[in-house]
């Protein structure tokens, strides 16, 4: 049986596209953190305690981008880790199949007790 070098329309219908959030959700977090690392660095060296070394200005943005970009992926990994095991329902204290009562006389009769 001869194969196609090229996808079909059949295979097309018959794929399952699975759309999910946890792009959305690192997104967010990598702009939350690069917006959190360079308003602190300007608060820190513009209002908060501004210094005047060599003739540089308080609010020097080249020097700002490696912490800015340090926060961004800091942020966007553990929003990542975070938004993954939220949208997964993780942690579940407890599982439905515990509440057959089956199951419990199954666990009354069992070594353990």
């Amino acid at each position: 049986m001869p194969t196609a070098r090229f996808p079909s329309r059949a295979w097309r219908k018959k794929s399952v596209s699975i759309t999910t959030e946890v792009p959305l959700v690192v997104l967010i977090g990598g702009i939350i953190g690069g917006l959190t690392g360079y308003l602190m660095q300007y608060w820190m060296s513009a209002v908060d305690y501004p210094l005047n070394i060599g003739g540089k200005p308080p609010h020097s943005w080249p020097a700002f981008i490696v912490i800015t970009f340090e926060m961004t992926i800091l942020f966007a990994g553990v929003s990542a880790v975070l938004g993954m095991l939220a949208l997964n329902g993780l942690p579940m204290p407890y599982h439905p199949v515990f509440k057959r009562a089956a199951l419990c006389a199954g666990f009354e009769r069992s070594i353990f007790s």
